[in-house]
């Protein structure tokens, strides 16, 4: 999903739908294109440390803790939660593209 490429709520959906809640702790990235990510931290990083080992981060919402139902198919099919980050990350995007430094965004 690229939010240049005019993103629609199910390529989100989709996203969340291909991931596994109890895999661990994934954080929401968009990258310097505006390639939305969904992955799951490794075990020896922290938020912190996970965005400084990704190099094209543009954008990184707070961590998705694991267990909490967040993604997976379940979060998938939660119309308020997808549309609620749908909106965020759209809007997040077209105010902060093209900037250097890595946007952190702790709210949806």
């Amino acid at each position: 999903m690229n939010l240049n490429d005019n993103p629609t709520l199910d390529e989100l959906k989709t996203l969340f739908a291909s991931c596994n809640d109890d895999a661990g702790h994934h954080v929401l990235w968009i990258d310097k294109e505006g390639e939305v990510n969904l992955s799951v931290i490794p075990k020896d990083l922290t938020q912190a440390g996970f965005e400084e080992a990704t190099a094209q981060m543009q954008i990184r919402y707070e961590a998705f803790i694991q267990g909490s139902n967040y993604v997976g198919i379940s979060a998938s099919k939660n119309q308020s939660l997808m549309e609620k980050i749908f909106e965020s990350i759209r809007k997040n995007w077209a105010s902060v593209e093209g900037k250097i430094a890595v946007v952190s965004i702790d709210e949806l």
